[in-house]
């Protein structure tokens, strides 16, 4: 019984420190992100504090994507009560990378305590998608099409005035 006791007064005191902290990403496992060979693209992801009542400090850190994905900041401060402070993935396909291909992304994202409270417990986030190199469809160039159908008018043409002479 003293134990129990001990317990539920420790969740009490815990309780406080417990944050509300998120991360929302518009790709997850299971909708992944699909790019072309050499595009580049700039992915938002929205750090919420909504039911505190203090500013937060995040770091974001890549665990995994590095090749492909750079962070346009690492650090952030969230406000309290706030859902739209954006963290920018930077995520860029090389040109030589096979089609086909899925790079996995995840991005660690950590509350960073303040010093001066002594031991504080911090909170971590993970966000973590796929991005599908898209498979090339192979067209015959615009030109190649043109000069087939050129080349079709142009003898359908001879053919006609061939007949005709000869009429």
């Amino acid at each position: 019984m003293k134990r129990i006791s001990i317990i539920i007064f420790l969740v009490l005191i815990l309780i406080p420190t417990i944050n509300s902290f998120g991360v929302s990403a518009p790709y997850w496992q299971g909708n992944p992100l699909e790019m072309d060979k050499g595009e580049t693209k700039i992915i938002d992801l929205n750090l919420q504090n909504m039911m505190e009542e203090k500013d937060i400090n995040v770091k974001a850190e890549i665990i995994s994507g590095l090749e492909i994905a750079t962070l346009k900041q690492e650090s952030f401060l969230v406000k309290a009560n706030t859902a739209d402070t954006i963290a920018q993935l930077e995520i860029s396909i090389p040109e030589n990378a096979k089609s086909g291909k899925s790079f996995p992304i995840k991005v660690t994202f950590k509350t960073i305590s303040d010093k001066s409270q002594g031991v504080a417990l911090g909170t971590g986030m993970d966000i973590s998608f796929n991005v599908l190199v898209k498979k090339q469809e192979k067209q015959f160039p615009i030109l190649i099409i043109s000069i087939i159908l050129g080349i079709l008018i142009l003898s359908s043409l001879i053919i006609l005035i061939m007949k005709k002479k000869k009429n």
